[in-house]
């Protein structure tokens, strides 16, 4: 593995519209503003990626080409409307070094970015439902209490055309592992969907109470999911 291309994950924000009882980024002090800068310098973000390329070819007596190399956004929520114009700059930069880009959203604002990735080189984009409608809704509500599965949906559905794949991620623990097949249709009907499993083992902020031991999980999702 020490001699695969590098990968560079950025995080442009720890800000993020959703309120998950579980949130992972709740659960560390940062002593950072959540703000986005919304005049950072990408170009030096790119500067330092490609030194650290250098280094690593050197390191390993490799060439990697730009196409080898993954590029990550996260977050936060990095598709917040007020992050676009940083988000645009990192894509058109993405594009313009051949990086294949992906870029890890809770999907919510994807209706607003669809200029966006339209003409873009944007190879995939993961969203979280964790579950069924009704579960998912009462665990990843906005700030403002408002559902958001069918807005998920429906936003993938305006992008999908624009990027490669879309992962969606399940975050399974008590409280929605009986509703993971409620998804098979989605998965069904869409075919550059494609969804994975995470076996929670923490619950960010929150207590254990929902963690399920990791060989439980998997024999009641055999039994779930098909």
């Amino acid at each position: 593995m020490k001699k695969e291309a590098p990968n560079f994950i950025y995080i442009p924000t720890f800000n993020c519209n959703l309120n998950c009882y579980y949130c992972f980024e709740k659960a560390y002090e940062k002593n950072i503003s959540n703000d986005i800068d919304l005049n950072q310098d990408v170009n030096k973000i790119f500067d330092i990626f490609e030194k650290l390329k250098d280094k690593s070819e050197e390191r390993n007596q490799e060439h990697y080409s730009n196409d080898d190399i993954l590029f990550t956004i996260t977050g936060g929520e990095p598709l917040l409307e007020s992050n676009k114009i940083v988000i645009e700059k990192l894509f058109d930069k993405c594009k313009e070094k051949g990086y294949f880009t992906e870029i890890v959203t809770n999907g919510t604002t994807l209706d607003k970015y669809v200029d966006v990735f339209r003409g873009r080189k944007v190879g995939g984009v993961q969203v979280t439902l964790d579950g069924g409608e009704k579960i998912h809704n009462s665990i990843r509500k906005t700030k403002n209490g408002e559902e958001t599965f069918e807005k998920i949906i429906n936003n993938i559905n305006l992008i999908k055309d624009y990027v490669e794949s879309v992962v969606g991620r399940i975050n399974v623990n008590k409280i929605n592992i009986d509703s993971i097949k409620e998804l098979y249709n989605i998965a069904q009907n869409n075919s550059n969907v494609k969804f994975y499993t995470f076996i929670m083992q923490q619950e960010g902020c929150h207590d254990n109470e929902n963690i399920l031991e990791e060989t439980e999980a998997l024999r009641d999702m055999g039994g779930n999911v098909v």
